[in-house]
């Protein structure tokens, strides 16, 4: 072998470790994206959608509020209903947090707005629980006597409308 094949062999060898390093150093990341937009304002049981891919593709997206784990989905859509009454009105971050199937992971946040009329105050959403019971509606009295019970933990009629409306929908488990 002469001196130029030896160099070319050992140039071609370079190109080509060079080649595989650069591979592995571009190799395709994790993208993950949430619907919600900056300062949307949720209430209730909101569904919280992240959208995420990956070359080698996506294990599983997981949700969390303010740094709480609220959720995890292993199929598309990535989704989780996440109940607002964990967490006080006011400013909250949502964060989706995708893992690939090589253990690559990258996250999108979105600081959100929570509403849930709390400031109201006990009154307001026992009387509402007690409405949406004599009218039937036991999933409105539900979520009404919730509300109350969240804005006063220790408030007896709150209690009280919040066991009425579990019963009535035969949800007892939940009281």
């Amino acid at each position: 072998m002469g001196s130029k094949s030896g160099y070319l062999l050992l140039v071609v060898a370079a190109i080509a470790a060079l080649a595989l390093a650069w591979g592995q150093a571009v190799a395709a990341e994790v993208e993950v994206s949430l619907d919600l937009t900056a300062g949307t304002t949720l209430s209730n049981t909101a569904t919280v959608t992240a959208h995420a891919s990956s070359d080698a593709g996506i294990a599983e997206v997981s949700f969390a509020v303010d740094g709480t784990d609220v959720g995890k989905d292993t199929s598309t859509p990535y989704e989780c209903a996440w109940d607002t009454l964990s967490v006080d009105d006011g400013e909250h971050t949502i964060t989706a947090s995708a893992k690939d199937l090589d253990g690559k992971t990258n996250k999108a946040e979105v600081k959100i707005t929570v509403n849930n009329d709390i400031a109201k105050g006990v009154e307001f959403h026992t009387k509402a629980a007690e409405d949406a019971l004599a009218a039937g509606k036991n999933s409105d009295a539900i979520l009404a006597a919730r509300k109350a019970v969240k804005a006063n933990a220790e408030n007896a009629a709150a209690q009280a409308i919040l066991g009425k409306a579990y019963y009535a929908a035969k949800q007892l488990d939940g009281a």
